[in-house]
């Protein structure tokens, strides 16, 4: 679909925002799944609803990106045809499981339609419609000793004639969620205001830690929170480079990005 230039152009500002930029999650879905697709509202230059779904159908995610990773870029390039955005979307997965590497492998056949949110503005975007969609590069590293997380680097990209769509809102009651690890909700182990606290993780998914009145009095309102990641070839702990986010100032949870494994959360 051609987006047409609809508003007048204006004075290039700021926006106004006080988040970090990139995105905060994204969702998909192949683009078979895909119930036609929305017109572009010509009062505001934005899709004029979500894309919906034929029966049966599900979003699949979210996708969550770390705080300090941008997730998403559209780069310009000028070809023979003209102007086209070169879309990227990234993430990434710690470890690796039969499950897991099968259902990349079936993802990288499929063409995608995407959605995210933004952090920085809070509204959501699209790629893809019910015609073309991004492709799957992956990427698994296991890394050496501790220079990095074992796992599956992912990239989907489109090259598009127009930037990604704004989507007024986004309903994802049926998407399917990836699996949550295990909910921390309070001081366990042996934390106190002197000790730390050691929280052993085995599940799939990412760990939630509720940061609650206790946790703060034992370790102020942003502790340091380091993740060992157990290495079952050399049959040690080594210190994972995993990405860690905050909600809320100060913070009310930490989300620790696992992806499930075997290994230790040590707070302090």
């Amino acid at each position: 679909m051609k987006e047409t230039a609809y508003q007048p152009l204006s004075t290039i500002s700021q926006t106004g925002s006080t988040y970090e930029g990139g995105i905060s999650k994204w969702w998909y879905t192949p683009i078979e799944n895909l119930n036609g697709f929305p017109n572009v509202n010509p009062v505001n230059q934005q899709l004029e609803t979500e894309p919906k779904l034929v029966g049966g159908a599900s979003w699949y995610g979210p996708v969550n990106i770390p705080t300090y990773q941008v997730g998403f870029e559209e780069p310009d390039a000028v070809t023979p045809a003209g102007i086209i955005y070169r879309q990227k979307f990234v993430g990434f997965i710690p470890g690796l499981n039969s499950n897991s590497h099968i259902n990349i492998r079936n993802l990288s056949q499929k063409q995608l339609c995407i959605v995210a949110k933004l952090r920085a503005g809070g509204f959501y975007i699209v790629i893809g419609n019910n015609e073309f969609g991004a492709i799957l590069s992956s990427q698994y590293s296991s890394s050496v000793g501790v220079a990095g997380t074992p796992g599956t680097k992912l990239s989907f990209s489109l090259d598009s004639i127009s930037k990604a769509l704004v989507i007024p809102e986004f309903y994802y009651d049926q998407s399917i969620p990836p699996a949550i690890g295990p909910v921390i909700l309070d001081s366990i182990g042996h934390g106190n205001a002197i000790g730390s606290t050691i929280i052993p993780f085995n599940a799939t998914g990412d760990t939630i830690i509720y940061w609650t009145s206790t946790m703060i009095k034992n370790y102020g309102e942003l502790p340091t929170i380091e993740v060992w990641a157990w290495d079952n070839e050399h049959n040690n702990y080594y210190k994972g480079d995993i990405p860690i986010d905050s909600i809320g100032n100060p913070p009310s949870q930490f989300i620790i990005r696992n992806g499930g494994g075997i290994g230790k959360i040590v707070i302090s």
